[in-house]
């Protein structure tokens, strides 16, 4: 596959982690219903763009960087501040106030979330590496 297949379906795939964890938390509160879209929209669109954002800064949409211990420090100090951001932006638009507990536990969940999600696209997608 080629290099830019590969940061597609990385991208994509951590989009979808992002996705799955605010599903998983919103459950986990018995609001995953309809009258709640906004409020995930709110919660997942903020740290998804804050998450790509500083992902790309760090070097960490490029396929071929290896799985290393910097790139899972990196992808914790990458998590913990997108999930601040964009909690923050999220409060900001709904004119509440930013519960720093909630991004504390939005970003611990998203951390081996994204961090097994990365390792299952390096074995599936990347088997020789980047």
């Amino acid at each position: 596959m080629k290099r830019a297949g590969k940061r597609f379906w990385l991208i994509a795939g951590d989009a979808f982690t992002l996705l799955i964890v605010t599903l998983i938390g919103f459950a986990s509160h018995n609001e995953l219903q309809w009258a709640f879209v906004g409020r995930m929209a709110l919660s997942w669109l903020p740290f998804t763009l804050a998450w790509w954002l500083l992902a790309a800064r760090m070097q960490l949409l490029d396929p071929q960087r290896p799985m290393s211990w910097s790139l899972t420090l990196d992808l914790t100090v990458a998590v913990f501040y997108a999930a601040t951001v964009g909690m923050m932006v999220r409060a900001w638009v709904m004119g509440g106030v930013l519960l720093p507990v909630f991004a504390l536990v939005m970003a611990a969940v998203a951390w081996p979330a994204l961090w097994l999600w990365r390792w299952l696209w390096r074995r599936l997608l990347c088997p020789s590496g980047g």
